[in-house]
């Protein structure tokens, strides 16, 4: 059956109003369901939302469901007794795979939670012919210690493409009952009702920039954006469960000094140069947690890269990848609580504020953006172009310089996207391949010197040796080889942002 509609209740309305209404046309076989307390489970960052799915759990029962028919795709439970839980932790397979690959490696958090009382109805007509599927549903949530009930019908109707006399007669019942059309699904419903906005969290700056603003007005819209995201992120990377916390969080911080770097004239010049310094400190502590954790995410993958005699030596391998992680964390967790960081954000935020109203600021604050964004974006460009342009054999420290460079570019893009015109996401798609390419490269580098640092550590006496020792080689042997598949990627689009068809797209972006 296909989606009828979802009709909503009005107050003082419900399910036995909607029952006797249908009753007068139509006989109707009803099922009802003892009262349940669900939990609905999404990702921080909302992918299940985003999918059009959503993930309630019903005691032992864990349920996979369209968000708008409530049709259960597919079905299983935890294997796991308490939080966090992941994906992983889901039986049976189809269930497993099927969440997975919309959210791993994010861990899954309860969104919202619910007392929801079901009916569900048949709906033949005087032939006896099946004309509908009804789903009503009562949800109450507690927002503010307080009760609040949603009751909603959601009407599956045969697949014909167009409506029959039965499916008008439906919908004129259920109006008469005192239900609207709903435009919202059943899940939109229960997560305005409990106060809970969905995707709400964008790592990406959607920012709205108009195209006359003055530098000063675009880069606090930015600066305030990207300072969210990085608090938002913050409680996830203290517990470190999800490493995408981390990354997101890296992601605005690299942001923000970008914007610093690239708009030096918005602040005062003493004031730039200690916010720059202040959170370059937390870069390389951040880095180092980042850089290994891409790499324990690929775990089981490396994993079948070693013969299998030698797969125990691998978990030890990974196994001390992990507290090296751990040993990098402890560090960067200490930054984090310590009073320089607590200050610096503080400082920060006085600063945006005092931007924002007028007060004094860098010689540049009140001139206009656009202008200054394009001269930034043609800056880095052209920085891009000389390394593609400096030698045909590119080394590491070209490549280094070529990444840099890039991430620059397409974050100054970014930033000004919207008035910088539809030829800005083509520029961004450009330079976003080449980004993956260049940080593909990189990241074999970084478990490249990392394995080869546990190599030279392995006690000669070691029992394990042999194991370890094996491990290690395949893993570097395929790490060299993909390395120098994506150096040649690299290469290949690094060259490409030379050609006529890339200049054009840029000449149209920096265009006044």
């Amino acid at each position: 059956m296909r989606d009828g509609g979802l009709f909503v209740a009005r107050r003082g309305r419900g399910w036995r109003d909607a029952q006797r209404a249908l009753a007068r046309s139509f006989d109707l076989e009803v099922e009802a369901r003892p009262a349940a307390a669900l939990s609905y489970f999404d990702t921080f960052d909302w992918r299940l939302y985003r999918a059009g799915l959503h993930l309630v759990a019903d005691a032992g029962v864990v349920s996979l469901r369209d968000s708008v028919t409530t049709e259960v795709i597919a079905e299983g439970k935890w294997r796991t007794l308490g939080p966090p839980r992941f994906a992983r932790d889901l039986d049976p397979p189809a269930l497993r795979d099927r969440v997975a690959a919309v959210t791993e490696p994010r861990v899954l958090l309860e969104v919202v939670r619910a007392r929801v009382v079901v009916h569900e109805a048949l709906v033949r007509d005087a032939r006896g012919r099946v004309v509908a599927r009804i789903r009503s549903e009562a949800a109450t949530v507690r927002r503010d210690g307080e009760p609040h009930t949603s009751r909603v019908v959601v009407l599956g109707v045969p697949k014909e493409k167009k409506r029959t006399r039965a499916d008008r007669s439906l919908r004129g019942a259920l109006t008469s009952a005192g239900y609207r059309f709903g435009a919202a699904s059943a899940f939109d419903r229960l997560l305005a009702l409990a106060g809970v906005r969905p995707a709400d969290h964008a790592p990406r700056p959607r920012v709205e920039v108009d195209a006359t603003a003055s530098l000063r007005v675009a880069t606090v819209a930015i600066f305030r954006h990207l300072v969210r995201v990085m608090e938002r992120n913050e409680p996830g990377v203290r517990e470190g469960i999800d490493p995408e916390f981390l990354h997101d969080y890296r992601v605005a911080l690299r942001r923000t000094r970008t914007a610093l770097a690239e708009f030096k004239g918005v602040f005062l010049a003493e004031d730039a140069r200690s916010f720059r310094e202040g959170f370059a400190t937390l870069s390389g502590p951040s880095g180092r947690v980042r850089d290994v954790d891409v790499h324990l995410l690929r775990r089981a993958e490396y994993a079948e890269w070693v013969p299998e005699m030698f797969r125990a030596g691998s978990v030890s391998v990974f196994g001390s990848l992990a507290q090296e992680r751990e040993a990098r964390r402890a560090e960067l967790l200490a930054i984090l609580a310590g009073r320089d960081y607590a200050a610096l954000k503080r400082d920060w935020k006085r600063a945006l504020a005092s931007l924002s109203t007028g007060s004094p600021a860098g010689v540049a604050s009140d001139e206009p953006a656009l202008p200054a964004a394009r001269a930034a974006a043609a800056k880095r460009y052209a920085r891009l172009r000389a390394v593609a342009a400096s030698t045909d054999a590119l080394d590491d420290a070209a490549l280094h310089r070529a990444r840099v460079q890039s991430k620059r570019l397409r974050y100054v893009l970014e930033f000004f996207a919207q008035p910088l015109g539809e030829a800005a996401a083509d520029a961004i798609l450009a330079v976003e391949r080449l980004q993956d390419a260049l940080g593909a490269h990189h990241d074999a580098g970084v478990l490249l010197t990392l394995l080869g640092e546990q190599a030279r550590a392995i006690p000669p006496g070691d029992r394990d040796a042999v194991a370890r020792g094996a491990a290690l080689g395949a893993l570097m042997a395929r790490l060299e080889a993909r390395r120098a598949k994506w150096r040649r990627r690299a290469v290949r689009r690094l060259a490409s942002l030379m050609d006529r068809k890339s200049e054009r797209v840029f000449e149209r972006v920096l265009a006044d």
